[in-house]
């Protein structure tokens, strides 16, 4: 069976600095990789149980799946995991290239699935604003954020303010599955899955354009947020040039039937 060698490489490359190829030339500074790592790998296409699309995302979104490496170089020979990452084709297959025990264990998986109830629907549709609060003696929210009205005047400590939409950006998304989005200043890595607790938002976000206070880059956000479904909510909030203008990052996820 031949050895898939470009796909190793890769994948050692991404847990090792960026080095994408096998070796390095002597003198370079750099590890000398020898090919040799024992491990036959190929790809293989797996067929998805029904209704089981989100539970299949979920093995490889949390690093279940992953199977061990021998490398060596310079320094000696050590053992790194590989997650090797899947190409879903829909909710009904996926593709994987890894070692036959690999596969095998990923079909014993799969049947016990099979033979499991079907979980509901598990897609959403996921929004995002960004909301300028401007210091004010009357509260405003306008049409544009009419459905963000209860969320806002029930912020604690912020006082009367006047709502500005800066800007909106939304997708639909299936449990377990990364995306990104991008609107006119915010950029967004998310990942959203369901338990048995409800919601759970893993992101990156961060806004696009020159700040005041960090001129070189926006202002970011990285967290993990429990959601309640239909209910918006506010993830954070930076400050503006001014102390009387705030930005508020604002969620919501909506279960489509």
């Amino acid at each position: 069976m031949p050895k898939t060698f470009l796909w190793l490489a890769l994948a050692l490359g991404a847990c090792n600095g960026g080095h994408s190829s096998d070796h390095d030339h002597a003198g370079s500074g750099g590890p000398m990789w020898r090919k040799d790592t024992g491990v036959d790998v190929f790809p293989r296409t797996h067929s998805i149980p029904a209704g089981h699309a989100a539970d299949v995302r979920k093995m490889f979104t949390n690093g279940a799946m992953s199977y061990p490496i021998s490398v060596v170089s310079e320094k000696g020979t050590n053992t790194q995991f590989v997650n090797p990452p899947p190409v879903f084709l829909g909710n009904d297959h996926f593709v994987l290239t890894a070692p036959p025990e690999f596969h095998d264990e990923i079909d014993r998986v799969l049947e016990a699935l099979s033979k499991a109830p079907a979980a509901p629907s598990s897609t959403y549709d996921i929004t995002y604003w960004i909301v300028e609060a401007d210091a004010a003696t009357d509260e405003l929210v306008p049409p544009e954020l009419a459905e963000l009205a209860s969320t806002l005047d029930a912020l604690p400590g912020l006082g009367k303010r006047h709502f500005k939409s800066v800007d909106r950006v939304a997708a639909r998304t299936v449990d377990g599955e990364k995306s990104e989005l991008t609107g006119r200043i915010i950029k967004i890595e998310q990942s959203l899955s369901v338990g048995a607790d409800g919601l759970r938002l893993k992101l990156e976000l961060e806004l696009h354009g020159t700040w005041a206070d960090q001129p070189d880059r926006g202002p970011r956000l990285e967290t993990f947020f429990q959601l309640k479904p239909d209910v918006p909510a506010v993830l954070g909030d930076s400050s503006l040039a001014t102390p009387s203008s705030v930005l508020l990052y604002v969620v919501r996820a909506r279960r489509v039937d």
